[in-house]
């Protein structure tokens, strides 16, 4: 007969032939006791054993846990000496969710302390362990012999032999869970059963641990510039809240490179640190004079901070600080610096800023200061300060918000430019804004839209002429300049609804009017601000089209659309939209060659189809009426899926519409298959489409990857054709391995490019 419980049992042996006063198969020092069911169970009460034969289980309950769960064909339970000795087809399930089998386990009634046998342990995370011996101690000590280690499935080899793709084999293994470590002594790599590495000695944290200090994995790389480069981080875990990483960097060509990364969390905010330095060789000498103004070759000397704080004041109070600086500008382009610290470091035209800010309810106000690291940095400017105020209202009775809007600026730099900036700028600004949004019965939403805004400006050595400044011309020219600007703009929208068979069909007719008093955009007041202006379909719509404040959306238009969609099941849809604008008033307000004249816009249309889980395509245009030539091209498109993909992306941009002046035509694309199960192969290229631009391929990649449930190699060459100062043409390999549970050996100067090749679990 099966007994399920027996604590009464072992209780009335007890009292009928020792009378002892009470007892119970609570295990002694044992912080839980333990429930135990077997086929047949039988207590010598001389020898105080408890003795279970067949289908016995054994259950603990470990607070804030779960539980323990012992399985066994045999057990026999000593109380005198607190031990459990479970023989024959053990199985011990932790309430970690590993589970451990053995042939044969001695445990305390704790399990504090144990002894096993050919034992075999599954971690919860589907990893394997096996070894000859195992042995517990203290609670917190395990400790294994001739053990091996992979979280890789087996696989078939010669003479029937089955291995891992890869496994860890080590003499002893020591795992010290009260210092979260794991030690191997003599241990091996095997790949597929054959050994490639051997250390004498290392350890790592285990599982359990998300930071402790010690060696991370290395980084390598190797291209033509820097040679050869291996870096290998240190990292120092001070404090629960404080962490140093010291990376030092060897390259074969431009020496070493010192890397530094200090991270800190208090209560109120967060700090994060990093900087660089190293001494570069073989750079170019400069010849001729050094441009006044412009890019600079650098010096051997080269270093970068970079700083982020976030700090709450209060509640409703917060200062966030941001701080990037270089030794030059190619600096962190050249050197694969930022990769070693991706969380906040910049590369190039790097700005530092502090800023200070509050919400409340109905209220949001900030203040910042910002200067920043260019090629041209005679005119680049320093913003002290920067106020921004902005105060919504609850909607009144007529479902109206009104809102408050209020800016000041202030900006110098050292050399004018003209027709564009002076060396000082001041700028006040205040507006109001009120928004009634109203939704007829047919279903017609109509938005109204009213604002006024007073700008005033004080400027110093502004020229409105983009010539050089004139003999005789005055260096402290002061100009003060004021102006009004209200809007009104009626928006219109009817999305009508039809349901088909297959799909859910919006159709959606726009139309907006806006109307306010014109006036000339250039006018004694320097654009500092309002330069990314970009008439789109995001932008179409918008009351002011212009970034910033400096340039103003004055005059009447008429905008008018359609939005037409097709959805269907699985996320599957087609989207078309297509815009224009007409000038009533007949004037020109957006800057030539950007998308609009005196009688009208562009054509701006927006094209995603997605008809198939495997293709997806997305086309974004403006095209010039008249001559139908666009203004600007975005194209994406995917296709395929693991056994063939392609993806590809293409943009053109009109000279006009270009800081530089210049066309911009490229194309990034990538093409990959999976050639057999786990492995695929891929070729990218970034091609510059633009014959008179020099170079056609800016970058080519080829690669290869391996992929399974418990590893991964990725392994490619590229080479690249960019140019900038000491930043040359380049080329090389790269091997990324990345075992699970262990980390990645990776390298670090792999060159950016569409379509990561470089993946992770």
């Amino acid at each position: 007969m099966r007994v399920f419980f027996v604590f009464m049992m072992i209780v009335l042996s007890f009292v009928l032939r020792e009378a002892k006063a009470s007892t119970s198969l609570t295990m002694k020092d044992a912080h839980q006791p333990i429930l135990m069911k077997a086929d047949e169970l039988t207590y010598d009460s001389l020898q105080e054993t408890v003795i279970a034969q067949g289908n016995v289980e054994i259950s603990q309950y470990v607070p804030d846990q779960g539980w323990r769960v012992l399985r066994s064909e045999n057990v026999l339970y000593n109380q005198k000496k607190n031990e459990i000795i479970a023989k024959g087809n053990v199985k011990l399930k932790e309430p970690t969710g590993d589970i451990i089998t053995a042939d044969e386990v001695v445990f305390t009634g704790d399990f504090k302390e144990g002894v096993s046998k050919a034992l075999h342990i599954w971690t919860n995370d589907q990893a394997q362990l096996a070894a000859s011996r195992g042995k517990r101690e203290n609670g917190c000590e395990s400790e294994f012999e001739k053990a091996v280690y992979s979280p890789c499935k087996f696989c078939k080899v010669e003479n029937n032999n089955q291995y891992p793709l890869w496994q860890i084999k080590a003499d002893k293994v020591i795992h010290d869970q009260a210092e979260q470590k794991v030690i191997y002594k003599h241990a091996r790599l095997e790949i597929k059963g054959v050994p490639i590495f051997y250390l004498p000695y290392f350890s790592h944290a285990d599982p359990t641990v998300k930071r402790k200090s010690g060696l991370l994995f290395p980084t390598y790389g190797m291209s033509k510039d820097l040679g050869t480069l291996i870096s290998l981080p240190a990292f120092y875990a001070i404090a629960p809240n404080r962490d140093l990483t010291l990376t030092p960097m060897l390259t074969t060509k431009q020496g070493p490179v010192m890397i530094i990364e200090y991270r800190h969390r208090f209560y109120k905010g967060e700090a994060k640190f990093a900087g660089s330095y190293t001494k570069s060789h073989g750079l170019n000498k400069q010849t001729g004079p050094v441009p006044l103004n412009g890019p600079r070759p650098p010096k051997s000397d080269r270093w970068h901070l970079a700083s982020k704080v976030n700090y709450d004041i209060s509640d409703e109070r917060r200062l966030l600080l941001d701080i990037s600086r270089a030794s030059d500008t190619t600096y962190l382009s050249r050197y694969p610096i930022t990769r070693q610290t991706p969380a906040f470091a910049q590369s190039k035209n790097m700005t530092s800023m502090i800023t200070v800010e509050q919400f409340k309810d109905e209220n949001y106000i900030s203040v910042k200061g910002a200067s920043f690291q260019t090629d041209t940095p005679k005119t680049t400017p320093i913003v002290l300060p920067a106020i921004t105020y902005h105060q919504q209202i609850q909607p009144d009775k007529m479902g109206g918000i009104l809102s408050f809007d209020s800016n000041f600026l202030a900006l110098s730099r050292q050399t004018p430019i003209p027709g564009r900036f002076g060396t000082e700028m001041q700028r006040v600004s205040t507006g109001v804004t009120w928004k009634l949004p109203y939704v007829t019965k047919s279903g017609q939403l109509i938005t109204l839209n009213l604002s006024g805004r007073a700008d005033g400006y004080y400027t110093r050595r502004y020229q409105l002429s983009t010539r050089s400044p004139a003999p005789g011309f005055n260096s402290s020219l002061e100009h003060t300049q004021g102006r009004l600007f209200p809007q009104a703009s009626l928006d219109w929208r009817y999305p009508l609804l039809k349901r088909l068979n297959q799909s859910d069909w919006i159709f959606q007719p726009m139309g907006m009017l806006v109307s306010s008093p014109y006036q000339l955009n250039n006018t004694h007041i320097p654009n500092e601000d309002s330069n990314s202006f970009e008439l789109d379909d995001t932008t179409l719509f918008l009351p002011n089209r212009f970034d910033g404040i400096d340039r103003i959306d004055s005059g009447n238009r008429l905008v008018y659309g359609f939005d037409n969609s097709f959805y269907f099941p699985k996320q599957k849809l087609v989207n078309v939209f297509l815009g224009q604008d007409r000038r009533l008033d007949r004037k020109q307000v957006v800057p030539i060659g950007l998308g609009e004249d005196i009688h009208k816009s562009d054509y701006v249309g927006r094209i995603k189809i997605k008809p198939i889980s495997w293709f997806e395509a997305r086309y974004r245009t403006a095209i010039k009426p008249g001559n139908n030539r666009p203004r600007y091209s975005e194209l994406g498109f995917k296709f395929g899926d693991a056994r063939l993909n392609l993806d590809l992306g293409y943009v053109f941009l009109n000279k006009k519409s270009t800081i530089n002046k210049k066309d911009i035509s490229q194309l990034n694309w990538k093409i990959g298959t999976e050639i057999v199960e786990n492995w695929s192969v891929s070729f990218a290229q970034i091609r510059n489409l633009q014959k008179s631009q020099g170079s056609r391929d800016l970058a080519n990649f080829i690669s290869a990857t391996y992929k399974d449930e418990c590893f991964q190699l990725d392994a490619g060459v590229y080479k690249t054709s960019y140019r900038d100062r000491d930043i040359h043409p380049d080329s090389g390999f790269l091997v990324k391995l990345t075992f699970k549970n262990l980390g990645s050996f990776a390298p670090s100067s792999a060159p950016q490019y569409p379509g990561s090749m470089l993946t992770s679990f």
